[in-house]
């Protein structure tokens, strides 16, 4: 988990959570590891499956009930023409409804986080045992929808300060044509190069920027579980981010679907597996 202090989209603190083998019923023990320069220390260790508790330092790992919200039959229709739903169609699901998945939670003080005020961004990676990335995502969604299947991978292989100019600027060209895309969905027509432009230059780097301290309000100031991130996107996609000129709704302006009523108010806050 990467913390970028000082508006260069490179981590310059990061938290490790490293596991270790699973035992015969299938527990693993773990390691939380803050790391701020070329200083490591061990702040949190755990067995998977249970809350662990460390100073002031909360840390989970193991299988949650999903918090996700998404209508993705119904986006899977509207943009791949799968199957025969469409977004805003009238017979919205959430497909991640009852859906079980792996966890890491860790509370940390705001102090490690450069204090509350600062204005950070943050992304996770993931690793594989050779050390080679394989997954990466900062705000929900922008890989999932800007990227073609033939870039994905190479998305996640590119650290943020890259994704911007990265294959001649493809990530960012990626971004462009699909708002324009979208956008011309709305009555009010697509939006301009210019504005393209603009969104693009806030989705990429795909940080998720946050000031800490405050009360999380996805998908531009961090991520709450119940924070409606995917009505967020939709609107803006298709054309309702309120340039001049142009109202505040776009074409597809929601899923229909809502927050899932298992969260908790506790550490880990994710609510207990299905």
């Amino acid at each position: 988990m990467n913390i970028d202090t000082n508006h260069n989209s490179r981590w310059d603190r990061r938290y490790l959570i490293k596991f270790g083998p699973a035992n015969a019923k299938g527990v693993q023990t773990y390691r939380v590891i803050w790391q701020h320069g070329d200083r490591r220390t061990t702040i949190a260790t755990g067995r998977t499956g249970r809350s662990s508790w460390n100073d002031s330092v909360g840390s989970f790992a193991g299988v949650r009930s999903d918090p996700f919200f998404f209508d993705l039959l119904g986006f899977l229709g509207s943009v791949k023409g799968e199957g025969t739903r469409r977004l805003g169609d009238g017979k919205q699901s959430d497909f991640f409804a009852g859906l079980n998945t792996l966890a890491i939670v860790i509370e940390v003080p705001n102090s490690q986080l450069g204090g509350s005020g600062r204005n950070i961004g943050v992304w996770g990676t993931t690793m594989d045992p050779r050390g080679i990335r394989i997954d990466q995502m900062g705000r929900p969604a922008i890989n999932t929808v800007f990227n073609p299947a033939a870039d994905k991978v190479a998305f996640n292989k590119t650290s943020p300060f890259r994704q911007p100019t990265a294959l001649g600027g493809k990530f960012r060209t990626n971004v462009v044509n699909t708002l324009a895309a979208f956008s011309a969905l709305d009555s009010e027509g697509a939006y301009s190069a210019t504005q393209t432009a603009a969104l693009a230059d806030i989705l990429l780097p795909d940080e998720l920027r946050y000031d800490v301290g405050s009360v999380a309000a996805g998908p531009l100031n961090g991520r709450g579980l119940s924070n409606d991130v995917i009505d967020a996107e939709l609107n803006i996609v298709t054309g309702g981010f309120p340039f001049a000129g142009r109202n505040a709704t776009g074409a597809i302006p929601s899923d229909g679907v809502g927050p899932h009523s298992d969260y908790l108010t506790r550490f880990p806050y994710l609510g207990p597996a299905h």
